[in-house]
């Protein structure tokens, strides 16, 4: 189950790096917080459209995010809102910080933290709510499947 899981993770790494290509963040420090948490339930359209909203405002779309099961420490947070004003106001700073690399990514931690709440600890899923991960035949069927669903 966790060679699925992780096969699942990297095919989702795959195309996240491939979404980051389309829309690229102006450079600043903790802009890989914001491509680590809000591409995990969407494409960052949106939060590009979103450009110029007060700190307020992010901060509670953070927190609506949390019923979808988003969980964000209160420093990762405040990080988060800081740069999304900073460098999604209507004037970007023009000189940012050289860009630091991401952090190698922990499969088992981010499933436990962004999957294992609705797909359960062993992936076996809740009937009629959630699919099953484990042993589920469809996430086989083509390689970007589980990329794409998430």
């Amino acid at each position: 189950m966790l060679k699925i899981v992780a096969a699942a993770l990297a095919l989702f790494a795959a195309g996240a790096a491939a979404a980051a290509e389309r829309i690229e963040l102006p450079p600043g420090p903790n802009r890989d917080l914001v491509y680590s948490r809000c591409r995990t339930c969407h494409d960052l359209q949106s939060v590009v459209d979103s450009a110029g909203i007060p700190a307020d405002a992010w901060a509670a779309v953070i927190q609506d995010m949390g019923r979808y099961g988003l969980r964000v420490p209160p420093a990762e947070r405040d990080k988060i809102v800081e740069y999304l004003v900073t460098y999604l106001s209507e004037a970007p700073p023009r000189r940012a910080p050289k860009r630091t690399p991401a952090p190698a990514v922990d499969g088992r931690s981010a499933y436990e933290r962004q999957c294992a709440a609705c797909h359960q600890p062993d992936g076996r899923g809740v009937p009629g709510n959630f699919p099953p991960l484990a042993a589920n035949p469809d996430l086989f069927r083509d390689r970007l499947f589980p990329v794409r669903v998430i």
